[in-house]
């Protein structure tokens, strides 16, 4: 059994991101990471983190490259921006986007992601906030192949409670447009 931890990095460090960085270096991850104010990282990197330039320099450290924005504008910005996830991946990587965004743009990035430079995607918002992420109890539902998402078991492991692969991608994702009103 291979105990050796991937090569993990993570991008967004706000109330969440930073809750999931912090938990991945108290599980003996050295992660680089990269936000768009760099100050939020300081306690990171004082805690173990390394910092990176940019998110290209975190995906070509990286086998698994974590982020965790705040919607789907800013996502696409750091994956396919300049300096971007993209710029930096290769068909042994995977993107695990924490982020919540709308089912059918994470479909259309993964899509692309995977046809311009071969690299996979996992959709994976969470759910328990800051504290479950702390503590690597969050619960997580899973839109990708079912061999990325397995491959991410150690990922999984450090960070949740509960991991559950919902389906392909976007199929994380909450459901844009479904919630119902009473007339």
């Amino acid at each position: 059994m291979n105990t050796e931890k991937p090569a993990v990095g993570c991008i967004g460090a706000g109330v969440l991101g930073a809750a999931i960085m912090r938990r991945l270096i108290d599980c003996g991850y050295k992660p680089p990471v990269w936000n768009r104010d760099p100050k939020k990282l300081s306690a990171l990197v004082e805690a173990g983190a390394v910092q990176a330039a940019t998110p290209a320099e975190v995906t070509r450290a990286s086998t698994f490259v974590i982020t965790c924005v705040s919607d789907g504008a800013a996502l696409e910005k750091v994956v396919f921006g300049k300096d971007g996830i993209a710029l930096g991946a290769t068909p042994d990587k995977v993107l695990v986007d924490m982020s919540t965004c709308a089912s059918a743009h994470t479909r259309e990035m993964a899509a692309r992601l995977a046809a311009e430079r071969g690299m996979r995607w996992l959709d994976a918002p969470i759910s328990g906030g800051a504290p479950a992420a702390l503590e690597g109890r969050m619960a997580i539902m899973v839109g990708g192949q079912p061999e990325t998402f397995e491959r991410a078991r150690p990922l999984w492991n450090a960070l949740a409670g509960r991991a559950t692969l919902m389906g392909p991608n976007g199929a994380g994702q909450p459901l844009a447009g479904t919630i119902a009103t009473a007339p």
